[in-house]
């Protein structure tokens, strides 16, 4: 039974067909098979049972999979970050997620890997998009908010904001009594019209305000802060987008009784993904310059 084994296996595993698993090894799918087939006459047990389009895992596969699944990744993942320390890592990476992320949060830590020798492609990518993109592998890395489940992705911790309510001085100030009632009554510019952000920030604080209209709405947390900027109404903002602007007074804070939300943000790729030098240093940068 040798590692290279146990790597397809858990390849097919994960991605339920032999093809998928052959095209992210970089072998043949008959390679594949030969490498199941000897797997399964060693431990006397049927791994998968083939179906119209891929194949379903057996109990034994299961437990198989449970028990060297995360020892194989952490120790391709180690090797791969030595064996990028040792040599020059070069080539592109592509990371997707929110556009206002990639821009305002990403963007700024990413010169370490520029003069490290690796391009960077960002692709914009919102809701149930930005983990599909990742799992299709047409990126190497996710901006997400919300930790993937599962065995076929995996993440860390960036880090975390907090995510504030904010206005211009002139409509900070209409907010200072009577919050609740306040927020009804001046207009409101939100994401979209689920007010994604400003309902969590609400609830949080117990304010339910009796209406809120939305005088526009923009899917970028940066065309948000513009317009806020410009007066248009308050928002709800993480703290990364507007921290200049509050230090500059052109935006306030406004604080709700149980204070303000924090926002966690994770890097994702898929499982397996840490064999690459490449994949492995990436994701060592850009943890350490989130740490700093």
């Amino acid at each position: 039974m040798s590692i290279l084994q146990l790597r397809t296996f858990i390849e097919v595993y994960r991605q339920r067909s032999f093809s998928k698993a052959a095209e992210t090894l970089h072998i043949t799918q008959p390679a594949v098979s030969s490498h199941i087939a000897s797997l399964e006459s060693q431990i006397e047990h049927r791994l998968f049972v083939r179906h119209a389009r891929g194949v379903h895992p057996t109990n034994i596969a299961d437990d198989l999979a449970a028990q060297v699944g995360n020892s194989i990744d952490h120790a391709e993942s180690a090797l791969a970050r030595i064996k990028s320390r040792s040599s020059k890592v070069g080539g592109v990476v592509h990371i997707n997620g929110p556009i206002d992320m990639l821009s305002s949060l990403l963007a700024p830590h990413l010169k370490p890997l520029i003069d490290t020798g690796i391009h960077v492609r960002l692709h914009p990518t919102d809701g149930e998009a930005i983990l599909c993109f990742l799992a299709d592998g047409r990126s190497d890395f996710a901006l997400c908010l919300a930790a993937p489940t599962g065995d076929t992705l995996n993440s860390c911790l960036l880090g975390e904001e907090q995510v504030l309510l904010v206005a211009t001085p002139v409509i900070a100030a209409r907010l200072t009594s009577n919050l609740e009632q306040a927020l009804a009554q001046q207009p409101l510019v939100a994401y979209d019209l689920a007010r994604a952000l400003v309902t969590d920030w609400l609830q949080h604080n117990e304010l339910f305000p009796e209406q809120m209209d939305e005088v526009i709405t923009a899917p970028d947390l940066r065309c948000l802060r513009t317009l806020v900027l410009a007066g248009f109404g308050w928002s709800v903002l993480p703290e990364y987008l507007v921290r200049d602007d509050l230090k500059r007074g052109s935006l306030i804070a406004v604080d709700g009784p149980s204070g303000n939300l924090s926002m966690k943000y994770h890097l994702c790729w898929r499982a397996g993904a840490m064999r690459s030098p490449r994949i492995a240093r990436v994701r060592e940068l850009l943890q350490a310059q989130f740490a700093q």
